[in-house]
């Protein structure tokens, strides 16, 4: 790439590195678009990833804007639009759950990623989403509005959060609209952090109760009291601070760059987020913007550090923030030193898990580079599956520099319907050299075949008729060892390699056999949830629905406990246990997948 660096002008803007078949590899944006693209082609090191985007890169381009917040903002906007593969994004921020008071006639209180909705109400973010469920279910002891939808809620029949005083029945007209809204209107006070105010007016009507000798009703309001204790007693972490703020802590040295975001809601820590960082250029504002242009939930203000420096100026974030959410927002001058140790203790527990990670990955990939002679970074698995020969479909996953590749998973349906694994691998793995071939998938440096040496020989058959050159093992598990007391002793793991005999039989708890063991794991899940839709077809159209007690949502929570159903063994207690059946019910639906096996086995 040929770039005139005297033709760039000095003045803020977003430029992009384009590759050539037009397609944006990174978009960054600078104050001086100079001395911003000047610093790619001078003689500093740069990183890999850095390195490997210029060696692609075929042209720069740069759009001139008339401020800082203009050129965050359409940052923000093509790295959403244009998704560059080099480009740090915010994945997960639709991953933060909330609690959501909707609107309408009889609002209910539900948890969702969803926060589009102008006009609801919503608590949060979170980062558990299990402890967030236990959140609303104290909530619901105190404040027992519905949380069904409106199908439910049309059939104008109790359901079971009735029964367990966590609803207060508006379906069946149990509690007047009134006293209905007088519930909503305490939530919205929970939310918005007037506890004591909720407290005072709960008193007073167990007092009233109590006054004329309602007894029971007075217990009630007692143990929504004691309820409503335990709520903020979960949540942790209370300073004396009634505001709503987010702290966005950045911490790096030459070994790492971390960033830990705490959420504060009215004076209570809701959650703790902590992530590594891998990119040179990570710029804080952009990654904070990204963050509420998904949730569109920024609080009242921000206070963001830096290598222990608070700062104390960042007018182009304010404004780029206010023009993405309607909201405005201000930066904290100091910060409470509780929530700063909470913060700074999570960096430092997380760096040192990171750290020991690393040890244990870099140890696996330098044995895994030693089995195979390449250089690994990155690998696919693929495995196949079917029913009993027929449904046969086949999955591959992607794993690179300690993390999953979700964009890169692929699944085959199999054309060739037989029982026979190695004709399936064959089929797979020839059309996945096909895709290399044409450009639709990337070629990894390693592939693993789960399967033993058949499997191995079919997959190296379609990649060599292909002209692709690859590096392809597989792992088996081989016949059962005596049980294991040592580390030292062998597994019932076998690694195939190709040209070799005997196959390698690594040591209980090779980080090269965990590493190995956990991409196939996931690979199995996949294909295994990708064949669970095959099932679902079959069970539907056998008219498994017709079975007492068997309807969709019972159905779809079966396959979801035992998305294998079809293939193993399951006893009707251990069916009723899991997936909270009657024995009745479980006993019926054993005999009905046995006839189903039965069937589709001829």
């Amino acid at each position: 790439m040929v770039i005139n660096l005297d033709e760039i002008p000095d003045n803020p803007g977003v430029y992009t590195f384009i590759d050539k078949n037009g397609k944006i590899l990174y978009v960054g944006k600078a104050i001086s678009l100079k001395k911003r693209l000047s610093s790619y082609f001078n003689s500093s090191p740069k990183s890999p990833k850095t390195t490997q985007m210029l060696s692609l890169a075929h042209e720069v381009r740069y759009i001139i804007t008339t401020n800082e917040a203009e050129a965050l903002l359409l940052e923000n906007n093509i790295i959403k639009n244009e998704k560059p593969k080099y480009n740090i994004r915010l994945k997960d921020a639709k991953s933060y759950p909330y609690i959501k008071l909707t609107v309408e006639e009889f609002q209910r209180i539900i948890i969702t990623r969803d926060t589009s909705d102008k006009n609801a109400l919503y608590f949060g973010p979170f980062v558990n989403v299990n402890g967030l469920r236990g959140i609303l279910n104290e909530i619901l002891k105190i404040f027992p509005i519905r949380t069904c939808s409106d199908g439910i809620f049309k059939k104008k029949k109790v359901c079971l959060n009735y029964q367990i005083k966590q609803c207060s029945g508006p379906c069946e007209e149990m509690i007047s609209k009134e006293d209905y809204e007088k519930l909503v209107d305490e939530v919205k006070k929970l939310f918005t952090g007037k506890v004591s105010e909720i407290k005072e007016n709960l008193k007073e009507k167990m007092f009233n109760y109590s006054k004329n000798l309602l007894f029971e009703e007075a217990a009630k309001i007692r143990d929504r009291i004691n309820a409503l204790e335990s709520l903020f007693t979960r949540q942790g972490v209370v300073i004396n601070d009634d505001r709503s703020f987010d702290i966005f802590i950045l911490k790096e040295d030459q070994n790492f760059k971390i960033i830990c975001s705490l959420f504060i809601r009215n004076g209570k820590l809701l959650s703790v987020k902590t992530e590594f960082i891998d990119d040179d250029d990570f710029d804080i504002s952009l990654y904070i913007l990204q963050l509420y242009s998904i949730t569109q939930q920024p609080p009242e203000s921000i206070g963001i550090i830096v290598n222990d420096t608070l700062i104390k100026n960042s007018d182009p974030l304010i404004e780029a923030v206010y023009k993405t959410t309607g909201h405005k927002v201000s930066l904290i001058r100091s910060i409470d030193k509780k929530i700063l140790e909470i913060g700074i203790e999570n960096i430092e527990v997380e760096r040192e898990f990171f750290l020991k990670k690393q040890d244990n990955l870099k140890n696996a990939l330098e044995k895994l580079n030693s089995l195979t002679n390449c250089d690994v970074n990155t690998i696919e698995c693929v495995d196949i599956s079917h029913l009993y020969g027929k449904n046969v479909v086949g999955a591959s996953v992607c794993w690179s520099n300690g993390e999953f590749i979700k964009s890169r998973y692929r699944r085959y349906k199999i054309t060739n319907e037989t029982n026979d694994d190695f004709t399936a691998i064959y089929e797979l793995m020839s059309r996945k050299a096909n895709n290399i071939l044409d450009g639709s998938e990337q070629k990894s440096d390693l592939y693993i075949i789960d399967g033993g040496v058949g499997q191995l020989n079919a997959a190296l058959k379609a990649f060599k008729e292909k002209n692709v050159n690859a590096f392809i093992i597989s792992i088996s598990k081989g016949r059962g060892l005596k049980e294991q007391r040592f580390e030292s002793e062998e597994t019932i793991a076998s690694i195939h390699l190709p040209n070799r005999k005997n196959p390698v039989k690594p040591k209980r708890n090779d980080p090269m056999l965990l590493l190995i063991e956990k991409i196939r794991d996931e690979v199995h899940r996949f294909v295994i949830n990708y064949m669970r839709k095959s099932y679902e077809k079959i069970l539907l159209k056998s008219g498994i629905l017709d079975v007492e007690g068997i309807g969709e949502k019972r159905l779809k929570k079966i396959l979801s406990t035992y998305p294998d159903i079809l293939y193993r063994e399951i006893t009707k207690e251990e069916l009723s246990k899991n997936c909270n059946l009657p024995l009745t019910i479980s006993e019926k639906l054993i005999q009905y997948i046995k006839k189903i096996k039965d069937e589709v086995k001829k």
